[in-house]
């Protein structure tokens, strides 16, 4: 399964791989770290999740849902978002935009293991 990861956070692009590669998944990553340049990724790579940081500087991730949702490419693509708030009301935003759950951060490495489950369960 393909995945588009976009997060601001060096680290945790880094934790993702590594927890990728130690879990021997059958999950192919990508990573950027803006929607800027994650438009130019979706297009014709067929990606089947994306985990999207709702907190990148400069950039409103809640809009972008919604632009992926109303694009007939790109709407079927299951949205993550991954964020380090904890507030229910952001979450519920969050779903009511189009993204079929929420993670919240930091998250330890047993959660890690999780969500990666979770992915190749969605595959």
């Amino acid at each position: 399964m393909k995945v588009l990861l976009i997060d601001d956070s060096e680290s945790e692009i880094r934790m993702m791989q590594e927890v990728l590669r130690e879990s021997r998944s059958r999950i192919e990553l990508t990573a950027t770290r803006s929607i800027r340049a994650a438009r130019e990724l979706l297009a014709g790579n067929g990606f089947a999740l994306m985990l999207l940081d709702l907190g990148l500087p400069g950039e409103n991730s809640l809009d972008f849902i919604r632009e992926l949702k109303k694009n007939a490419e790109w709407n079927d693509l299951s949205v993550i978002v991954w964020t380090g708030s904890n507030d229910a009301e952001e979450a519920k935003a969050c779903i009511a935009a189009g993204a079929s759950g929420f993670v919240t951060k930091p998250i330890s490495l047993e959660r890690y293991f999780e969500v990666i489950a979770d992915l190749e369960g969605r595959a």
